[in-house]
């Protein structure tokens, strides 16, 4: 390492040499010490801004799935008012309804029901991930924000 001496005026001695080059060393370690205090705190933002990537899409992708099992049981809803529909003018037609056709329509009803449950569940599952979500965003320290991009 060299170091380049400064002085604002010229040392006369051997000893103001060496309080010269020992005041330009004394700063060019606190120098380092601050790069490298700098440097760490740099990697732990990078670490908190990969982690806040991670849970944006870890918190997507449960939306995505949950969206899905949405669709699928909104899909089982409509069959099974058509079966119920169906199973309604059968009994209408003939006019008489046996023990086990009800027990079938009282089945598919229970069923019914338990679909809509379990939907009206997902839903506010997935209305509490997507405001989990927007709250992560919006506290999201300012310097991460403008570093990941954005999928709205």
């Amino acid at each position: 390492m060299y170091l380049t001496i400064r002085t604002d005026d010229n040392p006369q001695t051997f000893d103001e040499l060496l309080v010269a080059f020992n005041r330009e060393r004394d700063a060019h370690t606190t120098t380092q010490k601050e790069l490298a205090r700098l440097d760490e705190e740099l990697a732990n933002v990078e670490a908190e801004n990969r982690q806040w990537r991670a849970e944006d899409n870890h918190q997507e992708k449960k939306i995505e799935g949950l969206e899905k099992k949405i669709e699928e049981l909104e899909k089982q809803v409509e069959e099974l008012e058509k079966q119920k529909d169906n199973w309604e003018e059968l009994a209408n037609n003939r006019g008489v309804e046996t023990a086990g056709q009800q027990i079938l329509m009282n089945m598919q009803n229970s069923e019914l029901v338990d679909i809509r449950t379990q939907l009206g569940a997902w839903n506010s599952t997935m209305d509490e991930l997507t405001k989990r979500l927007e709250t992560a965003r919006l506290n999201e320290p300012p310097e991460l924000k403008h570093k990941k991009p954005r999928k709205d």
